[in-house]
């Protein structure tokens, strides 16, 4: 498992399963074994606000990540 500074990041997903950029990302994570939080994202409809402020090239998949670096 990777972890900075002894923490492990709180990483969340932003996809859509039928997203073949998204599903590379489900394999890393999956292959390094990080745990991740999924939010699955409606291509059907357009990107609501929030997500905009994620994401504004607005593409399918995007993800955060949450971690305090100490150099």
């Amino acid at each position: 498992m990777v972890q900075l500074n002894g923490n492990t990041p709180k990483i969340t997903l932003y996809t859509n399963h039928r997203c073949p950029w998204a599903h590379r990302a489900h394999i890393v994570l999956k292959e390094l074994g990080l745990p991740y939080e999924e939010v699955i994202i409606d291509l059907g409809k357009p990107r609501e606000p929030w997500y905009l402020e994620i994401n504004p090239v607005r593409s399918a998949s995007c993800s955060t990540v949450e971690a305090a670096l100490t150099l």
